[in-house]
C-alpha cells in the first residue's frame, strides 16, 4: 500500500484516457456487463450524465473517477436522490486503505447535499460489494440487469434521518 493519501480534484483533460488504460479488470467486466461499454466509453457516458464528478489521484496517478447524476425524485426517498458511480484503476489496488478513507470523506460530503445515493453493482464484483457495505450502503439481492442479463445488486445509502426503504 502506498503512503500517499491522495487528493480529490476536478476531472481534468486526460483523466479518462489515464484511467481507461489502468482500469481494474473487475470494473472492466462490470461496465461491459451493464452497458456493453469499453472502459473509455463507460467513463465518457458516466461523465456526460453527471452533474458533479471528480478524480481521486494518488502519487500523480489517476486512481479513480467518480460522480453523481441527479435522479427523478420519488417522494418516499427524500428531496435529492443521486445516482452515484465510481470506476477504479490499478492505483486503488495498491492504495486500498487510503481509498477507503477517501471514500468515507467523500461520502460524508455527498450526503451533506444529497438525501439518498443509489446505483447497482455487478454481483460478481465482491470487492466492490464489500467496499459499499463498509461505507454503510444497504446492498440488495442479486437480480438480472444490464445488456448481458447478469446479476447486479441495487444499493443505496441515505442521510441519517431519511427513512430507509
Amino acid at each position: 500500500m502506498g503512503a500517499d493519501a491522495g487528493a480529490v480534484r476536478e476531472v481534468r483533460p486526460g483523466d479518462v484516457e489515464a484511467l481507461a488504460a489502468t482500469m481494474r479488470a473487475e470494473d472492466v467486466a462490470e461496465v461491459l456487463a451493464s452497458g456493453g461499454y469499453s472502459p473509455r466509453e463507460a467513463l465518457e457516458v458516466s461523465l456526460s450524465m453527471s452533474c458533479e464528478a471528480w478524480t481521486w489521484e494518488v502519487g500523480g496517478e489517476v486512481a479513480a473517477v467518480f460522480g453523481i447524476a441527479e435522479l427523478p425524485r420519488p417522494s418516499l426517498l427524500g428531496s435529492r436522490v443521486g445516482g452515484v458511480w465510481a470506476l477504479t484503476g490499478a492505483a486503488v489496488t495498491r492504495n486500498r486503505r487510503a481509498f477507503v478513507r477517501a471514500s468515507r470523506r467523500i461520502l460524508r460530503a455527498l450526503l451533506s447535499r444529497w438525501d439518498v445515493l443509489t446505483n447497482a453493482v455487478d454481483a460478481r464484483y465482491t470487492g466492490a460489494v464489500r467496499w459499499l457495505e463498509a461505507l454503510g450502503a444497504v446492498v440488495g439481492p442479486p437480480q438480472p440487469m444490464g445488456v448481458a442479463g447478469l446479476d447486479f445488486r441495487i444499493f443505496y445509502v441515505a442521510q441519517q434521518g431519511v427513512k430507509h426503504v
